[in-house]
């Protein structure tokens, strides 16, 4: 701020000097005198801000920031927010990248399901729908390391989410355990997948028919057929795996088990303006 240097330096130089070096009229000088002098009337906001962008891992954008100001009672617009924010260069930046996609597919090697689906993602009634599908990260220590999810279409909550060192069944079937230990009354609900080897195995099947599930299949090499858990991996690598240094296996199940943990219980979904497991409890309550 130039007018802040020239009232340091007054005691040294000649005032009409400053103003000249700096190329500054004697109005505008006076002007941002006053202007710096005066109380901010944003600084409890601003501190607000700070606080919920870091308690949101560095992730949040102005919307959810405003959104969650909104809730904490500030009456503020979504236009002031973005101006704060680039003021206190509080931009993520994590989003543009991509990620690689990891796939699953083996061909036709079992009983593939029909597209029940058909990318109609409208579902509003929490445990109704689910997706999952399989990703894969590599460690620091040259290994790779491997990523079962399964998510409630309604909420996006992360209803199950296994590692393992082999993408093999048991990971799987681990993460639909997860599934059932949390939400034993499944009957005629439905878990859409893509065409990945694992969800064409009589195994998965039979876990399927026992739980009175209905099985939904992507049609081959079509990722927008499961978009949403496509989106919800990729959120996961972008504003948590991505950010982490991960060198061992254990490591890379802590990361997964707290970013899940956060995930359920404090980030802000910006279309519902509630967290996953609020939305959930919600619904029921209302149901």
């Amino acid at each position: 701020m130039k007018a802040a240097i020239i009232n340091s330096l007054r005691h040294k130089y000649h005032f009409k000097d400053l103003l000249n070096y700096w190329n500054m009229p004697r109005s505008t000088y006076y002007y941002e005198i006053k202007r710096y002098e005066e109380p901010d009337k944003y600084e409890t906001i601003k501190n607000e801000i700070k606080a919920i962008y870091k308690n949101s891992r560095e992730t949040y954008g102005y919307r959810r920031v405003f959104i969650m100001l909104r809730k904490k009672g500030f009456k503020i617009c979504a236009q002031t927010t973005r101006k704060l924010m680039r003021k206190l260069e509080l931009m993520p930046d994590m989003y543009w990248g991509k990620n690689r996609k990891y796939s699953s597919y083996k061909g036709t090697i079992g009983k593939t399901a029909p597209n029940i689906l058909n990318q109609k993602f409208d579902e509003i009634k929490p445990l109704k729908v689910f997706h999952t599908d399989i990703t894969e990260i590599k460690m620091e220590n040259d290994k790779k390391g491997y990523i079962s999810l399964i998510m409630d279409e309604a909420s996006n909550e992360i209803m199950g989410l296994q590692v393992s060192d082999s993408p093999n069944f048991n990971l799987v079937r681990n993460t639909l355990n997860e599934l059932y230990k949390n939400n034993p009354c499944l009957s005629g609900a439905i878990i859409h997948s893509d065409q990945g080897f694992h969800y064409q195995l009589e195994s998965y099947r039979k876990w399927i028919d026992k739980q009175n599930v209905l099985q939904s299949m992507s049609r081959k090499g079509n990722c927008l057929d499961n978009s949403p858990v496509e989106s919800q991996i990729g959120l996961m690598k972008k504003e948590c795996l991505y950010r982490e240094k991960i060198d061992s296996l254990t490591t890379l199940k802590k990361v997964c088990s707290d970013y899940k943990k956060w995930f359920n219980y404090e980030r802000i979904s910006r279309k519902k303006e509630l967290i996953p497991i609020e939305y959930r409890n919600k619904f029921l309550k209302i149901a």
